[in-house]
């Protein structure tokens, strides 16, 4: 066993590139493993760490109670068309009530594939790049609402 005797800062600069790059490798990992076991269509949940709350609220997420992953696929006979989608459910704190909103993500398979990188490193390096962009989409929408 090789213990490490460094404790290393996250690359990450924030608590939202954080969360976007654990959600980037749940969907690849779930595809993943979907695919391996011949599934063709599913629906998989995954709720945000409560612990990242306090960091996405202190960077414009005002407000913010929880959210909610909702992967579905439903497949595609052709690589480039769209085969699935994430949802993103953002619950907020509005006044005495909890207001619900939706953001998106349309998948197709070559999202997973991703034919000019060799390994699964790179692999999950782009595709952890590509959810950042769209967390800072999402970012400056929730600042918009």
């Amino acid at each position: 066993m090789l213990v490490g005797n460094v404790l290393e800062r996250s690359p990450a600069d924030a608590a939202w590139q954080l969360c976007a790059d654990k959600l980037a490798d749940w969907v690849r990992t779930s595809w993943q493993d979907h695919r391996k076991a011949g599934d063709k269509q599913w629906e998989d949940h995954y709720y945000e760490d409560p612990a990242a709350m306090i960091g996405l609220r202190s960077e414009g997420f005002e407000g913010l109670v929880g959210v909610d992953y909702i992967f579905k696929w439903w497949g595609a006979a052709d690589s480039e068309d769209l085969a699935g989608s994430l949802d993103a459910i953002w619950k907020v704190m509005e006044g005495d009530a909890i207001a619900t909103y939706r953001t998106w993500i349309k998948l197709a398979d070559r999202d997973f594939v991703l034919g000019l990188y060799k390994e699964e490193g790179a692999k999950r390096d782009k595709n952890r790049e590509e959810f950042r962009a769209a967390f800072a989409q999402w970012r400056e929408l929730f600042l918009k609402k």
